[in-house]
């Protein structure tokens, strides 16, 4: 038996579209996935809810999605199986690699810096 994924590959492109304190609707999810049957966006949101990452509740009729608690325990979960799956030295090089991409913002890289610099502090 293969190993199970945590998220199928469309999950991970609706979760996308999440932002916390952002909420979409079905119909507005599907609007960015209009090549994709209505019926499978609804399969992968319940599925997504199943799983806990995402929320709903009903707002004038209709179900409404958002992120639930979870942004922190998902983090924690893929650096988990990140670090199962590669060597120390593999970490060193990808944290390399991430710092060199492009679309970071020195913002993003100030973040990084920080988080680093409160870690040895500890």
């Amino acid at each position: 038996m293969g190993k199970k994924r945590y998220f199928g590959e469309l999950e991970a492109q609706i979760l996308n579209h999440f932002k916390k304190g952002k909420s979409f609707s079905l119909k507005e999810i599907h609007a960015r996935f209009d090549e994709m049957a209505y019926t499978t966006i609804q399969t992968v949101l319940n599925r997504l809810v199943k799983k806990g990452i995402l929320k709903r509740t009903k707002k004038e009729g209709i179900f409404v999605y958002f992120l639930g608690n979870t942004n922190t325990n998902l983090s924690k979960h893929f650096v988990s199986k990140f670090k199962g799956l590669f060597s120390h030295q593999m970490i060193g090089e990808f944290v390399a690699h991430l710092v060199e991409d492009e679309n970071l913002t020195k913002e993003d890289l100030k973040e990084i810096q920080h988080i680093i610099e409160k870690k040895i502090k500890e």
